[in-house]
């Protein structure tokens, strides 16, 4: 008997109505919805495929990344609670997570796993943002998605330039990406800025915050509310932005999804 991997899925992205067997690359992978008493799961059959425990943890938290980017919702993996017997094992709900993933059925394709190391990278940190926030820890998204453009850009000079040209684009565009910049830059009080300043403006306050962490173990002073009113602040802008720079960086990304 094969051994398989059932790890806890919690989020908001668009879930099987029913037991759903789907491939992701080459690989099969059953998930179960949210039940009553379960929260929804994900089966990997380590055995089958040669797979080590890590190693399936780490293919199920790719394709994790994979679908917060499509549905751009969040979603966390419950590796407390990641078992391996010979057969696929429900999770049962437990500690203050619960279940509240979409019903409308989207899982129909075939998934294709991500084939370079830099997107995969790119994903995987835009993911734990999304996860941060979910998880009580929203301050810690901000790293998260600053980090998706340290990771994308790592010589400075070439990251504030793109983040300015990112900003600039985004204060035109007329999506709901746009819009929900323009109005969280209004929240910051920076509407009357143009988009060099804002851009410079967000990069030194990810900065502040990085050199802070890395001296006190913390991303604010907890004791400034000033300051942490500031990070609150700058999240979503700073998400819009690290998502449009992967979107820039990996062009055909998102449609390969669903070919």
């Amino acid at each position: 008997m094969s051994d398989v991997l059932s790890i806890g899925v919690v989020g908001e992205c668009y879930w099987p109505k029913e037991p759903r067997i789907f491939t992701y690359g080459d690989v099969e992978i059953l998930a179960y919805p949210a039940q009553r008493k379960f929260h929804a799961s994900l089966h990997l059959d380590i055995g089958k495929y040669g797979l080590s425990f890590e190693q399936g943890l780490s293919f199920l938290s790719e394709l994790a990344s994979v679908v917060c980017w499509v549905d751009n919702a969040q979603m966390r993996l419950l590796f407390d609670n990641a078992i391996m017997t010979g057969f696929p094992i429900k999770m049962g709900k437990f500690g203050e997570f619960s279940a509240t993933l979409d019903s409308v059925d989207r899982w129909k394709k075939p998934w294709i796993a991500i084939p370079d190391a830099k997107s995969k990278m790119a994903l995987a940190l835009y993911r734990e943002g999304m996860v941060a926030s979910r998880s009580h820890c929203s301050q810690y998204s901000l790293l998260s998605y600053y980090r998706v453009l340290e990771w994308l850009f790592p010589v400075s000079s070439v990251r504030t330039l793109e983040m300015k040209k990112l900003v600039a684009e985004m204060l035109v565009r007329d999506d709901h990406d746009g819009k929900g910049f323009l109005w969280n830059v209004s929240k910051l009080g920076w509407d009357k800025l143009n988009a060099e300043d804002i851009a410079l403006k967000m990069y030194r306050e990810c900065r502040g915050f990085v050199a802070h962490a890395k001296n006190a173990a913390t991303i604010f002073n907890p004791d400034c509310g000033v300051q942490l009113t500031a990070l609150h602040r700058m999240i979503n802008p700073m998400q819009v932005v690290a998502r449009a720079a992967i979107e820039q960086e990996f062009p055909t990304l998102e449609w390969r999804w669903f070919e």
